[in-house]
């Protein structure tokens, strides 16, 4: 299970987006999303979590 508190994106995402001017509820729905499709990755894929993952493109 991903830790809140210790993601980069549940640090940095509401930031930015309230500093663009979202209500609040904009940068929590975000998160939330963000948190969701990584969680279903890695239960679809069966992998372990990994904090530093590096997507490679092609």
């Amino acid at each position: 299970m991903i830790n809140r508190a210790e993601s980069a994106i549940a640090q940095a995402t509401p930031q930015l987006l309230v500093n663009t001017g979202k209500v609040t509820n904009v940068p929590l729905i975000a998160v939330v999303n963000k948190l969701l499709r990584q969680e279903y990755a890695v239960v679809k894929f069966d992998e372990d979590y990994d904090p530093n993952y590096q997507p490679i493109y092609a």
